[in-house]
């Protein structure tokens, strides 16, 4: 299952890579921002669900008192990031997004400075 959730990690690195280098543009390729946005979301949506099935929930009845905390912590935390792209996915619509691209590019580069940082967190304080 780690290597699992590993190759998933890479797979959502390689799309937010795609993604900002979209958003770098000085103008916007609709298209290709949307299918980016469609992918990065979709990736989320599947591993998040693959993590908290498979690892989390399973962590959380660990018999570790530390280690059940820190996996309740990671659930608590990971609903709040799930919410957090739910909310900005939603609210860029692709017109919002095209009517004031500078304000999607730096909602965008928050979003994913949070899933690669989550990222790393995730691969340092709870795979080991």
């Amino acid at each position: 299952m780690l290597k699992k959730l590993h190759a998933s990690h890479r797979q959502l690195e390689a799309s937010a890579k795609r993604l900002s280098s979209l958003i770098d543009a000085a103008l916007p390729d609709a298209e290709a921002v949307q299918a980016a946005r469609w992918d990065i979301g979709t990736r989320i949506l599947q591993h998040m669900a693959l993590e908290d099935r498979h690892l989390l929930a399973n962590l959380a009845k660990d018999k570790r008192p530390a280690v059940a905390a820190l996996a309740r912590k990671y659930q608590t935390e990971f609903a709040g990031h799930v919410a957090s792209y739910a909310e900005h996915a939603k609210m860029w619509t692709a017109e919002r997004v095209a009517a004031d691209w500078d304000g999607y590019r730096t909602m965008t580069r928050e979003q994913l400075h949070l899933l690669l940082a989550r990222i790393q967190q995730v691969e340092t304080e709870l795979f080991p």
